[in-house]
């Protein structure tokens, strides 16, 4: 079976912020590759914003060379879980969705906000953006990728399938 994580590599544009595929190439897929597509998404942002702040500071196209797509950044979850309206404007949101750890993330939920930001993308406007990026970086003196705000949240150890199943009334 090829590896779910390797087809979710976003494009970027000149600016580093990743571009998502099509709606129609996304709903083609399964949830498993929909629940990858927003975590490398909100990876590839928040790690572009971080090198945006960067880049004010340090004045060099390396720092954003280097952050760019690598899949090293880590978004707080437990934090966004927590605190969203802190992290994420509601413009950015479909409403009545509440974000966690991307493999947590029920069928409906996925589904509303790779639409959300897909219609935000159509139309010119960018898609995601975090508030919290560089309060971050400058309260803790570290990028996102060397904090342990998600330590311990690993994928679950189940097959595929059961990662694919979304029951409403199952709470997990």
């Amino acid at each position: 079976m090829q590896n779910t994580r390797d087809n979710t590599k976003l494009a970027h544009n000149s600016q580093g912020y990743p571009i998502l595929p099509s709606i129609e190439d996304i709903n083609a897929k399964g949830l498993l590759y929909k629940k990858m597509l927003i975590g490398r998404f909100m990876s590839d942002v928040y790690g572009s914003q971080a090198a945006e702040f960067c880049c004010r500071f340090i004045h060099s196209a390396i720092c954003l060379a280097i952050s760019i797509g690598n899949g090293s950044e880590r978004v707080p979850w437990s934090a966004l879980q927590k605190y969203q309206a802190k992290y994420i404007k509601p413009k950015y949101m479909p409403k009545r969705v509440m974000l966690r750890q991307y493999y947590h993330i029920c069928q409906r939920d996925a589904e509303a906000l790779l639409e959300h930001w897909t219609r935000r993308q159509a139309a010119g406007k960018t898609p995601l953006r975090f508030r919290k990026v560089s309060e971050t970086i400058l309260q803790t003196g570290r990028t996102s990728e060397e904090s342990d705000g998600d330590e311990g949240m690993q994928p679950s150890t189940g097959s595929e399938d059961d990662l694919q199943d979304d029951n409403p009334g199952e709470v997990v």
